[in-house]
């Protein structure tokens, strides 16, 4: 981690083999982690390395957007989209009527981004609206 205004640099004892995707919220660090064959979502707080979503179904590409972390998984068989809520922990998911594989999700001003790779075709980017 680096400090674009005094250029001070911190290596993040991070949880993994392969860590990418950081993306920062509230002041903590939550990031991809490949641990083996397992991709899963932590956060790095004060020298900790907390699970925030980890399964069988590689999680990966975290986003947060108020309070909630919208994540790539492939629990039913299809890279999706998916929301937690980090005040309750459900998770929902946001892209079931897609069946193809999507990826890389971002938000802004309560729109979910993200990309479609359909079969054979170069990738698009579909937008949503979020309804919360």
């Amino acid at each position: 981690m680096a400090n674009i205004y005094n250029g001070k640099k911190q290596v993040l004892d991070v949880y993994g083999d392969m860590v990418f995707t950081p993306f920062v919220y509230d002041g903590d660090v939550y990031y991809t982690s490949l641990n083996g064959a397992n991709f899963g979502i932590y956060k790095y707080v004060d020298g900790k390395n907390l699970k925030v979503e980890d399964s069988f179904y590689n999680e990966h590409d975290p986003v947060i957007y108020k309070n909630k972390l919208f994540f790539t998984s492939n629990r039913d068989g299809i890279y999706r989209i998916w929301m937690k809520d980090l005040d309750t922990s459900s998770v929902t998911c946001l892209t079931s009527d897609i069946n193809y594989d999507v990826f890389y999700p971002t938000v802004s001003d309560g729109l979910l981004f993200f990309s479609v790779y359909k079969d054979g075709e170069e990738p698009d980017i579909f937008v949503k609206k979020l309804d919360f």
